[in-house]
């Protein structure tokens, strides 16, 4: 719909601890954050809610986690920008990586990690939430043209979902 930009922030899913010799950079998913990262994606496809643009982290989760959402998606993965200013990214950071983003994307789907995530969501919405939990994303609509834009001021509509949300 013209006028109208959504961001839907995605937290990596569940890694796995089981190798302390592995970098922070190149821990993998956990079965569990593989099979969370399926079932978000599947909700996603439920509500039609399908970027048109993707950025990941380089971490291997999160870019794991943005490709088992392309999968899902149909959406082809070598596709997937990825900004290594998103690894453990603040907030603000984040945020310019967005509003630079072309406005012929109408929807944008960005993957990375805590507390920037968090913060984002924090920052762009009123959904103060305490954690964005892995596998958790944030889907925010805003009424404007341009990402250069966004921002609570054009906020239209909000929602979270996470695993195993009751």
């Amino acid at each position: 719909m013209p006028g109208e930009k959504n961001l839907i922030i995605v937290r990596h899913g569940k890694s796995s601890w089981d190798y302390p010799a592995v970098s922070d950079f190149d821990r993998p998913l956990k079965d569990r954050g593989i099979s969370d990262a399926h079932e978000m994606a599947g909700r996603l496809l439920q509500k039609d809610i399908l970027p048109d643009l993707i950025f990941s982290s380089p971490a291997l989760r999160a870019l794991s986690t943005a490709m088992i959402f392309c999968r899902e998606f149909k959406f082809p993965a070598e596709e997937i920008k990825i900004h290594e200013n998103l690894y453990l990214a603040e907030a603000d950071e984040i945020l310019l990586i967005v509003k630079s983003a072309s406005d012929s994307a109408n929807s944008i789907m960005i993957f990375g990690h805590n507390p920037g995530f968090t913060d984002l969501v924090n920052l762009l919405s009123s959904l103060n939430i305490e954690n964005l939990p892995t596998c958790g994303l944030a889907v925010l609509k805003f009424n404007t043209e341009s990402w250069k834009t966004i921002g609570r001021s054009c906020l239209r509509s909000e929602f979270i979902d996470f695993p195993h949300k009751l």
